[in-house]
């Protein structure tokens, strides 16, 4: 099993660094996607995953390198931003709503709102370009609202970040069927 991790936001072909949504304390989006999809990637690796982490560049070079992996799966993960501070919770993206990453998409938003204990806002369609471009299944999660002083609180929360990552690790093992290493290496 291949799977790609697009932690959102970060550096671009310019030079110039995208942070993504700033929360109202400086919290930047950029910075929590990198930090949860770090945390994520040695825990689906431990299963004997091939996981491919995939940030720099404009959004063009990700999915260029994502399809050009031949993953099986595509998770973007992200941090959701509104213009007002009350808009709470966790949603999560895919680009139809006949799409082979649905099932998955479910999972990881029923675990992740659960777990982060926000709002669960649903899967939902859009036209994302890193959803509508790349190859395999994919999805995109937007963990909590960054805008949101509360919800900032527990995206910049490192032990939060690591409950986050270890329940995206589970739910993605359960849901693709990923049987753990034994300890002789032996899957």
């Amino acid at each position: 099993m291949k799977i790609v991790l697009n932690p959102g936001h970060g550096p671009k072909n310019s030079g110039v660094f995208d942070p993504g949504a700033v929360g109202p304390a400086g919290t930047r989006e950029a910075d929590v996607n990198l930090a949860v999809a770090k945390l994520l990637q040695p825990l689906l690796e431990a299963t004997g995953a091939q996981v491919l982490l995939i940030r720099d560049g404009d959004l063009g070079d990700v999915v260029s390198q994502a399809n050009a992996s031949g993953a099986d799966y595509f998770i973007s993960i992200h941090c959701n931003a509104a213009s007002s501070s009350a808009a709470h919770g966790t949603e999560t993206y895919i680009y139809k709503a006949d799409s082979q990453a649905k099932k998955l998409a479910e999972a990881i938003q029923a675990a992740a709102a659960a777990e982060l204990g926000t709002a669960d806002r649903g899967v939902k369609t859009a036209d994302f370009y890193v959803l509508r471009k790349t190859a395999m299944p994919a999805l995109l999660i937007e963990l909590a609202f960054v805008s949101n002083p509360e919800e900032e609180g527990l995206l910049s929360d490192q032990d939060i970040q690591r409950r986050i990552a270890l329940t995206l690790a589970d739910t993605i093992i359960t849901q693709l069927g990923i049987n753990p290493r034994s300890d002789d290496g032996v899957t």
